[in-house]
């Protein structure tokens, strides 16, 4: 029998606020608009106005600023 394992990434909106992100695996493109993040499971973009990381590290990143929008984007 086979079998097959779920791989989830967690992305927390705080609209306005911030956004937390786990299973960073790469940024992909970044400015103060727009963040365009490699996950495990794809990529991932925010928009707002301000955005900045926060923090860094270990798999996770925390992006400051005024957060508007999350999405993922299609699989090529």
């Amino acid at each position: 029998m086979g079998s097959e394992m779920c791989i989830r990434d967690r992305v927390v909106l705080y609209a306005g606020r911030c956004a937390y992100f786990e299973n960073v695996k790469g940024i992909f493109s970044f400015s103060e608009e727009e963040v365009v993040l490699q996950l495990r499971a794809g990529r991932v973009r925010a928009a707002g106005k301000g955005l900045a990381v926060a923090r860094y590290g270990g798999g996770d990143m925390l992006l400051t600023g005024d957060v508007r929008t999350v999405s993922w984007e299609d699989a090529q």
